[in-house]
């Protein structure tokens, strides 16, 4: 995955970047970039994913709160879109194109002076062409140690 960041005027900020994934005989090619502007203490972002093959489109929109210490923070995000999946049953090869919405809740927070507790929750919600549906929840803890 490659993703320069470049800082604008006026407390924007403009990313582009592209990765790949290979899996089964099968490619799947992702082009990125985020918008994302400073207000205060807030950082608010936009970014778009296209997906190829099957040419679709995911959108993700955030915020993120810092407090004083620049490495504690809260951030919200949400996203919805077509996005390929390699199915996990015969033919293993298949990519389809699953409906998705996405909700999540991180944060960072100080527990000593270089040691970070870091912590999420989200939930996506995805449809299947079939019309299947799956629900799925993740959490994630962490401890951060910066030197």
């Amino acid at each position: 995955m490659v993703e320069p960041y470049f800082t604008l005027p006026k407390n924007f900020e403009l990313s582009l970047g592209a990765w790949g994934l290979r899996s089964l005989g099968v490619n799947i090619y992702t082009y990125t970039g985020s918008l994302a502007y400073y207000l205060g203490n807030n950082y608010l972002w936009f970014r778009p994913y296209h997906y190829i093959p099957n040419s679709s489109n995911f959108y993700e929109v955030g915020i993120r709160h810092y407090f004083e210490d620049k490495n504690t923070f809260v951030s919200l995000k949400a996203g919805a879109g077509k996005a390929p999946d390699i199915l996990d049953l015969a033919p293993l090869n298949q990519i389809v194109v699953l409906n998705q919405k996405l909700i999540a809740l991180s944060g960072q927070f100080a527990v000593h002076k270089n040691v970070y507790l870091q912590a999420g929750a989200g939930f996506m919600h995805q449809v299947y062409p079939s019309r299947n549906v799956r629900d799925t929840t993740d959490a994630s803890l962490g401890i951060i140690w910066q030197f």
